[in-house]
C-alpha cells in the first residue's frame, strides 16, 4: 500500500515538472502568462486604450483581479454597452474620451463593425460622431496616476498618435510594458506599421518582449501577417528574482 502511494506521489512530482517546463518554453500566446514567467511585476494599474465593448477589460479583471483598469472608449453606442458590463465595478474606471497627441474634437468614423471604429484620417465608415481627444499624460497628470503596469493601444491606426500624447509617462518609465496593434503589411495603412511604432518606442528604451494574436492578410486571402499585437517592455523592468534586464549583469 506505501509502495503505491510512493509510486503515485512519484508520478505526480514528474507530471507537475513536466508541465511547468511545458509552460516556460511556450512563449507568445498570453502577454500576462509570459509577463509572469519572466518579471516580477504583478500589474495593478491597467490602462484599456480602445476598450471597445469590454472583452479585454473582462480579460484583465480575470487576470489581474487585484488590478486597477482604466478604460477609454470614444463611441457612444460601445461605451454604452461597456458601462453596462462594467459600471458597478469598483475597480474598473470607464471614460468616454480618445486618447491621442492633443487635446481637442475629432471627428470618429463609424464602421459597420464598431470594433472597427477609427479616428485615423481615411478610415473608412458610413456615419461621424465628434468625440473629445486628450492626452495620456494630461489624463494621468489630473488623475494622479503615477505608474501605469500595463498599457493596451487598439486604436485603429491611432496607435502611434497615443503614444505621442504620452511621452512625459514614457520618458520617466513609469509604463512598464506597453502593446499596441501594429501593422506588418506594408501595402495596408488600417494600422500603423510595425517599424515606426519599434522606432519611436525604442527611442524611451523600450524593446520588444512579445508578438500576440498574428493575423494573416484574410482580405487578400494571402500567406502574409497583416497585423499582431507586439508587447514592449521597459528597460526599468526587473526580472523574475533579479534586477533590471538592461543592467550590466544582463548584457
Amino acid at each position: 500500500m506505501r509502495i503505491g502511494r510512493q509510486k503515485v506521489a512519484f508520478k505526480r512530482a514528474i507530471l507537475k515538472r513536466l508541465t511547468t517546463r511545458l509552460a516556460r518554453a511556450v512563449t507568445g500566446i498570453d502577454p500576462a502568462a509570459d509577463i509572469r514567467q519572466f518579471s516580477d511585476v504583478v500589474p495593478r494599474v491597467v490602462f484599456d486604450v480602445g476598450a471597445w465593448i469590454g472583452e479585454t477589460v473582462g480579460q484583465y479583471r480575470n487576470r489581474w483581479p487585484d488590478a486597477t483598469v482604466y478604460a477609454f472608449e470614444p463611441a457612444a453606442e460601445s461605451y454604452k454597452r461597456l458601462c453596462a458590463r462594467f459600471d458597478s465595478d469598483p475597480r474598473v474606471h470607464l471614460h468616454n474620451v480618445a486618447l491621442g497627441s492633443q487635446e481637442g474634437i475629432v471627428t470618429l468614423r463609424l464602421a459597420p463593425d464598431s470594433s472597427m471604429n477609427s479616428i485615423r484620417p481615411g478610415a473608412e465608415g458610413g456615419a461621424e460622431q465628434a468625440v473629445r481627444v486628450r492626452s495620456l499624460d494630461s489624463f494621468c497628470a489630473e488623475y494622479e496616476v503615477r505608474r501605469i503596469d500595463f498599457l493596451k493601444i487598439d486604436a485603429e491606426g491611432f496607435d502611434l498618435e497615443v503614444l505621442k500624447g504620452s511621452t512625459r509617462m514614457l520618458g520617466a518609465r513609469n509604463v512598464r510594458f506597453v502593446q499596441v496593434e501594429a501593422g506588418m503589411n506594408p501595402t495596408t495603412d488600417v494600422q500603423v506599421p510595425f517599424a515606426a511604432l519599434r522606432e519611436f518606442l525604442d527611442g524611451f528604451g523600450y524593446l520588444l518582449f512579445g508578438v500576440y494574436e498574428q493575423v494573416h492578410e484574410w482580405r487578400l486571402r494571402a500567406p502574409q501577417l497583416r497585423r499582431a499585437n507586439c508587447v514592449f517592455i521597459s528597460a526599468d523592468v526587473p526580472l523574475r528574482g533579479s534586477s533590471p534586464w538592461n543592467s550590466p549583469h544582463h548584457r
